[in-house]
């Protein structure tokens, strides 16, 4: 594990990402399914567990006018990392692959991992989000799996979608649902999971494209917001103020703001 002394030396990222390598080294215990079904079975039935939804690449432009119209409103944080994080992301067809005609969104569940951190002779279970260790899953096993279960016809083309907004794309597809939180859930996985997108020549039979949506239960809740010790999460919408959100922080070198 990471020394006290090397957390001087690296940013707050690595560190959970060598916290999680540490765990996979000494045995690192993942968070069960909790009586999940694979709702992709059949005759070889695949070892990942995800879900997903096709979304005619005819809707970019209206995607787009979905982030300008936030940044218009004024509800996306100033913020310059998070900023950089997001204002070079756009829905477009790639020049390489001119003929695409959909999207496919993929959600592959990846649980909570939990390791034990020793720190001030003290023990601690630590969880790992999905974004910070690695399942073994990769963008090709998906990939291969779009092949070979979705589009099932080799001469069609499949090629991962990059530099998008993922997690809007989930919830116009109707995969997900935005909580309060600004988090997107997947029915029968929450939100432990992993979002790809890959582009495809292959024509769906229909569309899938639906307003943005909160989900039910958070439309009366506001354990969230009342929570949240810097205010970030707002009443109104579910466009949280990332500037405040300590999470944003642990992605860069420096101190934390007061």
């Amino acid at each position: 594990m990471p020394s006290e002394t090397s957390l001087e030396t690296i940013s707050r990222r690595e560190f959970f990402r060598k916290l999680a390598l540490g765990a996979a080294l000494i045995g690192l215990r993942k968070a069960p399914l909790m009586g999940l079904t694979n709702p992709n079975p059949g005759p070889q039935e695949s070892k990942l567990f995800y879900k997903y939804r096709h979304l005619s690449v005819d809707h970019f432009p209206e995607l787009e006018r979905d982030i300008d119209e936030l940044k218009q409103a004024g509800k996306l944080s100033d913020n310059p990392v998070y900023r950089s994080y997001i204002d070079n992301k756009h829905y477009a067809i790639p020049k390489d692959f001119p003929n695409a005609k959909f999207l496919i969104i993929v959600a592959v569940y990846t649980p909570l991992a939990y390791v034990k951190f020793h720190y001030d002779n003290k023990v601690y279970d630590i969880p790992i989000p999905p974004q910070y260790w690695d399942d073994g899953t990769t963008a090709e096993m998906v990939e291969d799996e779009i092949r070979k279960s979705i589009v099932r016809d080799k001469k069609y083309r499949v090629q991962r979608a990059r530099g998008m907004l993922l997690k809007r794309l989930g919830v116009r597809s109707g995969l997900s649902r935005y909580g309060r939180n600004n988090i997107s859930y997947v029915d029968g996985m929450g939100s432990f999971l992993t979002l790809l997108a890959y582009f495809t020549d292959f024509e769906f039979p229909q569309d899938h494209f639906q307003d943005v949506q909160m989900m039910k239960s958070c439309r009366d809740c506001r354990i969230c917001r009342t929570q949240c010790p810097n205010q970030c999460i707002r009443d109104d919408n579910f466009v949280i103020n990332a500037g405040r959100c300590v999470t944003l922080y642990n992605e860069v070198e420096g101190e934390f703001p007061d």
